[in-house]
């Protein structure tokens, strides 16, 4: 896959999740290890403490890639995320990311940059994931999972297709020693 399929496949895929909902019941299944938001009411209760967790430094493989994730340990009720996506030892695209407590709950929010740090969205926008529920070292965001066991963390994303089909990505992280 070329750099500029990558780009846009991951764009597309983050957007279609976000934009392409739609509300019934409760929540759903989006995909084998995602899920998707049906009612507002439906968000578990959760502090930014809740998945203190996810802190340290992550690399991994994804999207045929070679993937690194960094989380800073809470503070002021919120956790700074940083990600790069390399292949053929070229950085293709950078994510600054923020998990933040919204209302009783919390949401992940995240922006895409090129190379240059030009950003993919518009100056105030973000692409959002609100949390759904946390169950031990998983935490399930609208249309993202993260689990973590052990030096391992596991990453499912939902990728919306043109053709409207869902499907899953998945990145498999080890942590880093500093």
């Amino acid at each position: 896959m070329q750099k500029s399929q990558i780009i846009q496949y991951v764009l597309f895929a983050f957007l279609s999740v976000t934009i392409g909902q739609q509300s019934v019941i409760s929540q759903s299944k989006n995909t084998e290890n995602t899920l998707t938001i049906d009612a507002e009411e439906n968000r578990q209760k959760a502090t930014i403490d809740d998945i203190s967790w996810l802190s340290g430094s992550w690399l991994g493989e994804g999207f045929g890639g070679v993937c690194e994730e960094v989380w800073s340990a809470p503070m002021a009720k919120s956790m700074m995320g940083m990600f790069q996506m390399i292949q053929k030892d070229a950085v293709l695209f950078y994510e600054l990311c923020q998990i933040v407590q919204d209302n009783e709950s919390l949401i992940l929010k995240l922006k895409h940059f090129n190379t240059d740090l030009t950003g993919w969205e518009t100056k105030d926008e973000t692409v959002d994931f609100p949390l759904l529920k946390i169950e031990g070292q998983t935490a399930w965001f609208d249309g993202i999972t993260y689990q973590r066991q052990g030096d391992q963390l596991k990453v499912w994303v939902a990728i919306k297709e043109k053709d409207g089909v869902v499907s899953e990505g998945a990145f498999v992280f080890t942590r880093k020693s500093l």
